[in-house]
């Protein structure tokens, strides 16, 4: 017994890939907002000393994984 499939079904994605949520790299940010980005692991990366700039920084969300790692093992 074969299943029909529509051609609907053939081209339909298998795999829907969302973009991040603006809020939650917001929220992201409010995290470490008090932190610099020369406390950064990667700061060798990093072309600025604030965190205003950690809105473009391609590590923020490792770095800000990393500081709610820490945060979660100390409490």
């Amino acid at each position: 017994m074969s299943k029909e499939v529509s051609e609907e079904e053939i081209h339909k994605p298998s795999l829907v890939i969302k973009k991040p949520d603006p809020k939650v790299r917001m929220q992201a940010v409010d995290f470490i907002s008090d932190l610099y980005c020369i406390l950064c692991a990667y700061k060798s990366e990093c072309s600025s000393k604030y965190t205003k700039h950690l809105l473009k920084c391609r590590y923020l969300e490792d770095w800000v994984l990393l500081m709610y790692r820490q945060a979660v093992s100390k409490s």
